[in-house]
């Protein structure tokens, strides 16, 4: 009953914002992982699978990468998770993987949202800087950079203009809210001012991919100054 109890806890912790209904189809997924290993019970590790191919579809078996395209997803997905890690607001990680997805990606790196979706700007300052840490850590380890990040790239671009034209966190632009979901209110701002929220939104994400460099910059040269001294 113990184990059940730690077990049904994790479940909760994992499942921030999921209804009754998206828990059960979790759990029956797990059950049917399960049954398929010849197991008698649900373990944790089913969950989890069953958590991920929910969240990023089937694995799949048939796309082989050769050793260099698994380095490069290691690098990339490490860059998201070192910086979550070293990042005092970040959402906690809860697992990372580079193991393909039917749904196209290559790897991921799996963060616990927040049970109530409220982030500070500082928050979302981070957050940025880790969905920039695959990316940075690419061109850093790898030499260069790939297509693997263009998600990465949607997903910040799409924050950052949030915080600039949306929730009123950019000083130029000022607290004004310029993305109405409205589709019959007009646009509330002439050409001259979508420039500056262009400038702004590209400001952020620069600054944004320069300190994910910075950071995994210096984790890199902390762990090579631990290994010339030992």
């Amino acid at each position: 009953a113990g184990d059940r109890s730690a077990v049904a806890q994790k479940i909760a912790a994992m499942t921030p914002g999921l209804s009754g209904a998206d828990i059960s189809n979790l759990v029956n997924e797990a059950a049917l992982l399960a049954v398929r290993r010849g197991a008698k019970e649900v373990a944790l590790r089913d969950i989890l699978d069953a958590s991920d191919r929910i969240l990023c579809g089937l694995k799949k078996e048939s796309q082989l990468l050769t050793a260099k395209e698994r380095r490069r997803v290691a690098v990339h997905e490490a860059g998201h998770a070192l910086i979550g890690w070293l990042s005092p607001l970040a959402e906690p990680c809860v697992k990372v993987t580079i193991v393909p997805r039917a749904s196209g990606a290559l790897g991921f790196t799996q963060n616990l949202p927040k049970e109530v979706p409220l982030y500070s700007q500082e928050e979302m300052r981070e957050m940025l800087v880790q969905l920039m840490g695959g990316r940075a850590a690419e061109k850093l380890f790898c030499g260069n950079m790939t297509t693997g990040a263009s998600d990465d790239l949607s997903k910040a671009t799409k924050l950052a203009y949030g915080m600039v034209a949306g929730y009123g966190f950019d000083e130029t632009v000022g607290p004004v809210n310029y993305q109405q979901e409205d589709e019959s209110f007009q646009k509330p701002y002439s050409e001259a001012t979508g420039q500056v929220i262009d400038n702004e939104a590209r400001s952020i994400l620069k600054k944004s991919m320069a300190e994910a460099e910075a950071i995994l910059e210096a984790v890199s040269y902390t762990h090579l100054r631990a290994h010339e001294t030992s």
